[in-house]
């Protein structure tokens, strides 16, 4: 007599699958020597089983964990889980009862493959317990199990979710924050330009006012204008059009008052 399982030849793992969702084997020994025992599972990646391998004393038991980690999105109900879980268990006998498990299980499955025997578990995604659905495990298929499997592990970081949201929120964040320096560089520029503009409106009005001795001291200041524009334009502050509208508006001016004169 070999191992014995609490639980028959389907393993359940209950929705929401979003989540690590938990299951405990209880591994039994009802013999009067000690058996050796190892997991091993078709997808590694996604469970963690603690331990994936141990001694079971005579007449005793040891309870091993498996974990599903988190899926990105959860699977339809209609989805079938074509995943399994082998457990390999083993009587120690004075070949090997001293060596570690690693060692142990070396030299079984390559010397003593007869000793070996062997449980076979299915796994299934049922719904949750306080859902009105029932579940529905789909039968075991009859042709000969071709299964490869894989000592299952511990990984502490394999869990399958959104890594990427974070990273999607802080890329969104710089371009927001890119938008509104625009549009305050933009609303400034504008501002700047309004301020020009308003200027050589005043400039002109004085023209008109004023005697030629006058006028040539409003020349300056359109001068003058025009210099802390260019400085402005030199330095990002205005755009190149709006420096040619200054001049074009300025050489107007300087037109007039060469005509007046």
């Amino acid at each position: 007599m070999s191992i014995e399982l609490n639980i028959g030849e389907y393993l359940e793992f209950e929705r929401p699958l979003t989540r690590v969702v938990k299951r405990d084997i209880r591994i039994s020994n009802p013999n009067n020597e000690p058996i050796a025992f190892k997991v091993k599972t078709t997808a590694p990646r996604l469970y963690c089983v603690r331990p994936n391998s141990d001694i079971v004393p005579a007449n005793s038991y040891v309870d091993v964990q498996i974990m599903l980690q988190a899926f990105k999105e959860e699977p339809p109900m209609d989805a079938k889980c074509r995943d399994k879980f082998l457990i390999l268990s083993t009587f120690l006998n004075d070949t090997i009862k001293d060596m570690t498990l690693p060692d142990l299980w070396t030299y079984v499955e390559a010397n003593e493959k007869q000793n070996i025997r062997q449980h076979k578990l299915r796994c299934v995604f049922v719904p949750a317990k306080d859902t009105e659905q029932t579940a529905a495990p789909a039968s075991p298929a009859h042709n000969v199990d071709t299964t490869h499997y894989t000592q299952s592990t511990s990984p502490s970081n394999i869990a399958i979710s959104d890594i990427n949201s974070s990273n999607a929120t802080s890329t969104t964040n710089m371009d927001d924050s890119s938008n509104n320096n625009r549009l305050i560089s933009d609303t400034e520029v504008s501002d700047k330009m309004k301020k020009v503009e308003a200027e050589l409106n005043d400039v002109k009005r004085d023209v008109n006012a004023l005697s030629s001795a006058e006028a040539t001291k409003v020349a300056e200041r359109a001068q003058q204008t025009v210099n802390a524009a260019s400085q402005q334009q030199a330095a990002g502050g205005l755009p190149l059009g709006m420096l040619i509208l200054i001049a074009l508006i300025v050489a107007a001016i300087a037109y007039f008052y060469q005509s007046k004169n």
